[in-house]
């Protein structure tokens, strides 16, 4: 029961941490903020997840630590988060995510640092990360990056390491994100990752 607790606890801070390094400024900017897909349609796509309700942030794109302010300056961004109580490589946490940037130069030189801006964050939050690139191919999109990740924490004897699956891509001056995050090693497939984010570049406005 203990170890199921840090996996969930650690599930927790890694999934909204995946917002793509970025925490949300005032609420008054969510009106403008990106739109990101439907709990029905993330539920599609990943059926363990239908009836969960999301944990959503959206408004003005503030820096961080990882990631210096002329970069998202002027970005706003939206995200959801689906938590389960035991994710696995099957039935796995989900986040999806948009960015509106300023213009495509900002979001281009943005999503070229996403692997370096994964492993920053998770050092901030005291996790030991690697994030793994990989090619995909998405119809409609200018730019993509994969990233394989396994992100661990050690509580006394115990460390827990989390595998996990990030894809993001650009287009125009947007970048949407899908990260799926199982409660082990093991990362969750590729694929219906890639269907999310196919549906959420067609959401994102």
């Amino acid at each position: 029961m203990q170890m199921r607790r840090l996996r969930h606890a650690l599930a927790a801070v890694i999934v909204p941490a995946a917002l793509v390094g970025l925490t949300v400024g005032p609420a008054d900017a969510a009106a403008k903020a990106p739109k990101v897909p439907s709990p029905a349609k993330v539920a599609a796509v990943y059926p363990h997840l239908a009836g969960v309700t999301p944990v959503v942030a959206s408004g003005a794109a503030q820096a961080t630590a990882c990631t210096p302010a002329k970069d998202v300056k002027g970005a706003k961004t939206t995200g959801a988060a689906y938590m389960v109580s035991a994710p696995t490589a099957a039935a796995p946490n989900v986040t999806v995510s948009a960015i509106r940037f300023k213009s495509a130069t900002k979001a281009k030189a943005f999503l070229k640092k996403a692997a370096a801006r994964l492993v920053c964050e998770s050092q901030a939050l005291g996790l030991t990360a690697t994030a793994t690139p990989f090619k995909f191919k998405l119809k409609g999109t200018d730019q993509r990056v994969g990233l394989t990740t396994q992100q661990s924490m050690t509580a006394g004897s115990t460390t827990i390491t989390l595998g996990g699956q990030t894809l993001l891509a650009r287009k125009g001056e947007k970048v949407v994100s899908v990260t799926a995050v199982s409660g082990d090693a093991t990362a969750p497939a590729v694929a219906p990752a890639q269907t999310l984010l196919k549906v959420a570049v067609k959401t994102v406005r």
